[in-house]
């Protein structure tokens, strides 16, 4: 009989479509590759890793202050609030809603990068219900991006804006969560507001500006703010597309 060989039985072979992703990068040569495609590999393998996160959240913005928030609060947003911005708050304001307290409210203020304060008593609310959670994940505009939407209407309308007051609500139980932001002046007296989607960034209404920015403008807005929020989920096609790109790089066929 003869001596088997050392580690037991028969390896067993393993197909291309076996190899799993760890094995594909130990014999990848990035230096074989051409030069304009390093690039598009290493840009694709990030935001592999990443989950898919296009761009961080803007540092003292809206997104950033919501990552502060306790593990699973996060989920039960109801309302920001941002006061004199200029452009970002010093403070905000996050309500979630609680049921553990009496008047299901907490509200949790966010000052340089980490939670200052819990309370269940808030100056923006008497009390909070179910039915009015946003929660973060719906939110996919950062607060620079409503910043610039202002100013845009500002200029258009020959106004100085100091500073920016913020305020992110729903106003019903299947109502879509808005960002209204108000620029005022010097002296603290309200110039005009714009009301944007929290979701998709597109301007609803902009009260006391009468004229709008021109068209090249606004649609430079609108492009970025879809760029800031996190996961590209909302996005059709985006892994399909990533996928096809991987495939192309590791010689794989581009199949639909």
């Amino acid at each position: 009989m003869c001596a088997g060989k050392p580690g037991g039985g028969k390896r067993k072979k393993q197909g291309a479509g076996g190899r799993n992703f760890s094995f594909l990068l130990s014999e990848f040569n990035p230096h074989s590759m051409a030069l304009p495609m390093r690039p598009l590999f290493f840009f694709s393998l990030l935001i592999l890793l990443t989950g898919g996160t296009a761009l961080p959240a803007e540092r003292g913005g809206a997104l950033d202050a919501i990552k502060r928030l306790p593990k699973g609060q996060a989920k039960s947003l109801v309302r920001m609030v941002g006061r004199e911005g200029t452009p970002a708050p010093e403070r905000w304001y996050l309500l979630v809603y609680d049921r553990t307290v009496f008047n299901g409210l907490r509200e949790y203020v966010v000052a340089g990068g980490e939670v200052i304060t819990s309370r269940t008593i808030s100056q923006f609310a008497d009390k909070l219900t179910r039915d009015e959670v946003i929660g973060g994940q719906a939110i996919r505009v950062d607060s620079g991006r409503v910043a610039k939407a202002l100013q845009q209407y500002a200029s258009a309308n020959n106004v100085t804006v100091s500073t920016l007051n913020y305020e992110l609500r729903k106003d019903g139980p299947d109502a879509a969560a808005l960002w209204q932001v108000t620029g005022a002046d010097d002296s603290g007296n309200e110039l005009g507001s714009v009301v944007i989607s929290a979701a998709k960034g597109s301007v609803i209404s902009h009260p006391g500006f009468a004229v709008e920015p021109s068209k090249g403008k606004k649609a430079v807005f609108n492009t970025v703010s879809d760029a800031h929020l996190g996961p590209d989920t909302h996005r059709p096609g985006f892994f399909k597309r990533l996928a096809a790109s991987f495939r192309k790089l590791f010689g794989g066929r581009n199949t639909r």
